[in-house]
């Protein structure tokens, strides 16, 4: 098992109409997702504070980018803040704004003031596949407690049937419904908080920008693991983020 790293972000990315009145930036992940029932939901990871914002719901798709702010102490453990997601239009690449509140958010009414923004270049359009622009609600910040495993997936295209190994940590997998006549060969990092809960990862919300593990629609609060495939140009998981499935997990 790999055990995160705290480190600072070497370059931090710039992006049109991205404010310039905060005192500090670290590169961040945001990660959005849209599943059955109307369920939406956000988790932010800012390795280098050593810190997640979470609304205790899932995790889905990883738009990396910058987290601003001008103290950490804004930055809450525990207390309740509230956020709102933006698609912001821009050539060639839309990007995608979240702004952190410790006020609420009101529909149709101005942002209240933000102690903290997240920045991205939404390539894979998140946003509108999670159906989030101008989606707000509330969370917290937490410590960063996470862990890794490098993890395969393989499809051979004729058979409904992928399969997943984490050797380090000999964890094996099968997923089915794919439905999809495509061959892959996809190398990545399973992330999960425990090793021994894994298992309980029975459905999987799956497309080519991650893949997330949990129990399911209806009785899950959060996700069991998820895995991110490495940024590697022509793989593929078979699945663009606007088609994304839910499919059968089995694990060995």
């Amino acid at each position: 098992m790999t055990t995160t790293t705290m480190t600072k972000a070497p370059k931090i990315p710039k992006f049109d109409g991205m404010p310039t009145g905060y005192t500090y930036s670290e590169g961040a992940s945001a990660l959005l997702f849209s599943g059955k029932h109307d369920i939406k939901a956000l988790r932010l990871e800012v390795p280098a504070l050593g810190k997640e914002f979470a609304d205790t719901q899932f995790i889905g798709t990883d738009p990396s980018g910058v987290l601003l702010y001008n103290d950490d102490r804004d930055l809450d453990l525990g207390g309740t803040i509230y956020y709102k997601v933006y698609k912001i239009a821009s050539d060639p690449v839309d990007h995608i704004q979240i702004k952190f509140s410790h006020n609420e958010f009101k529909q149709g009414e101005p942002d209240p003031v933000c102690h903290a923004e997240f920045w991205a270049a939404d390539r894979n359009d998140t946003v509108s596949a999670a159906k989030m622009d101008g989606y707000f609600y509330q969370g917290t910040w937490k410590e960063l407690d996470i862990s890794f495993a490098p993890t395969h997936f393989s499809h051979s295209g004729d058979i409904d049937k992928i399969s997943v190994y984490a050797k380090s940590i000999n964890k094996k997998a099968t997923l089915t419904d794919l439905s999809e006549n495509v061959h892959f060969e996809v190398d990545g990092n399973l992330y999960f908080r425990d090793e021994t809960t894994i298992w309980q990862g029975k459905q999987a919300n799956y497309n080519n920008d991650r893949v997330v593990f949990y129990t399911d629609d209806y009785l899950a609060t959060d996700f069991i693991a998820y895995f991110i495939p490495h940024d590697t140009p022509g793989d593929t998981l078979g699945v663009k983020a606007e088609n994304t499935k839910i499919l059968k997990v089995t694990w060995d």
